[in-house]
């Protein structure tokens, strides 16, 4: 069991002690969705996360661009295991490319074999730098407390024209967008780089930090906004919670109308139901656009019938977006309100 903390040492600790206890919190994390039943692990859950929450609170936070050139191994341990659109990696690869995120950020457990993957293949090697240079960005939460450790982690594509789908933003032979008119901040990623970290504000700082860092290199760009995943969706109505599946997918229009009741259908805290709505519009975004056929993966249809969401963050309403969800509103562009 990690030792208790007081509030006098929070802010105290070297980078390497927080960072066990990150991983720490990690373990009691997995242990508690696997439903162990055991009131000492609870007790210690909470301590440790008062611990972090204070700690991280007090420590000195930057945003970082990762680049090929100075950041390739860093990319590389991210891309791994990135969780919303992973790299479509050879079956020959064990373990599973879409593990804990942490284990990214220190090249441990079972991404080593993809890690290796990527760094060996030029095609794989090559998708990552596409990500990550030229008109496509990943940014990088540090807090002090952690040292090496990145908290969160965000990728953007800078575009001319808003995309219709993820195949515009990662697809190999995209053109490149000019940097000196392109309009549209597009954040189609973002995750926690460490799984101990789950809960722990962080986001939303990287979502503002690196909005204002890509809004003084490009002046031109006028529209900040998510391709955001719908993960809950097919299950909901799979699950008997919407209408019968042949009639939501029978039509594009039906598809679009059933996506926006669940999307807009709330827990019994009055909170979205779907966890990536309930992040963004928390942090004051309003649900601009649903897009059908945005992700032609498996795993968009498995999740969502490949259905996607717009996100945008002006600037103007932001804060008034989020203190309207505190009370219990969810913000809604013209677009998503004629759908319901």
């Amino acid at each position: 069991m990690t030792p208790p903390t007081t509030d006098s040492d929070a802010s105290h600790s070297a980078p390497g002690e927080l960072f066990s206890r990150v991983e720490r919190r990690a373990e009691l994390l997995a242990l508690q969705r696997a439903g162990t039943p055991d009131h000492s692990l609870v007790d210690e859950l909470e301590s440790l996360t008062a611990h972090l929450n204070r700690a991280l609170s007090e420590s000195p936070t930057n945003i970082r661009r990762l680049s090929p050139t100075d950041d390739e191994d860093l990319l590389i341990r991210l891309v791994a295991v990135e969780p919303v659109h992973p790299l479509d990696l050879p079956d020959l690869v064990e373990g599973d490319s879409t593990a804990d995120a942490g284990q990214a950020a220190d090249g441990r457990g079972g991404t080593a074999n993809a890690v290796e993957m990527i760094a060996s293949t030029p095609g794989l090697l090559s998708a990552v730098h596409q990500r990550s240079s030229g008109d496509r960005y990943c940014f990088a939460l540090e807090s002090q407390a952690l040292g090496e450790h990145p908290m969160n982690v965000v990728w953007v594509a800078i575009c001319e024209d808003l995309p219709r789908g993820m195949g515009q933003i990662l697809r190999p032979d995209r053109p490149q967008a000019n940097l000196d008119s392109a309009g549209y901040a597009v954040y189609y990623s973002i995750w926690n780089a460490q799984p101990g970290l789950a809960g722990i504000p962080g986001g939303s700082e990287l979502l503002k930090m690196a909005a204002a860092s890509l809004q003084a290199a490009h002046p031109s760009i006028h529209t900040h906004t998510t391709i955001s995943p719908v993960p809950g969706f097919r299950k909901w109505v799979e699950s008997g919670k919407g209408r019968p599946v042949s009639t939501v997918i029978a039509t594009e229009a039906s598809l679009l109308q059933e996506c926006a009741r669940y999307l807009c259908s709330t827990d019994a805290d009055g909170r979205p139901t779907d966890p990536v709505a309930r992040f963004h519009m928390r942090n004051g975004a309003r649900m601009w656009r649903l897009i059908p056929n945005a992700d032609s993966s498996s795993r968009g249809w498995d999740r969502s019938w490949g259905v996607m969401v717009n996100y945008r963050y002006a600037p103007e309403d932001t804060d008034s977006n989020a203190q309207r969800f505190r009370e219990g509103e969810l913000v809604l562009d013209d677009q998503v309100r004629s759908l319901l």
